[in-house]
């Protein structure tokens, strides 16, 4: 859980560096590694973020 969690908030990040979810994914897996969160999961992140969510927290938060 903490790791996914982690992983929000670089994802996060990523959008606000103005990354696309594409050069988000790879820095997200050298960081992660086996860990990662699968690249559906990472770009379902990416969007809610880029469309102005701002919670990491779970689904069950408002954005």
């Amino acid at each position: 859980m903490q790791r996914s969690l982690e992983q929000r908030m670089a994802t996060k990040f990523c959008v606000k560096l103005e990354k696309s979810a594409a050069e988000t994914i790879p820095m997200l897996k050298k960081v992660f590694g086996v860990d990662c969160l699968s690249d559906r999961q990472i770009f379902r992140w990416h969007k809610a973020f880029a469309e102005g969510r701002e919670y990491v927290n779970d689904e069950n938060y408002p954005h």
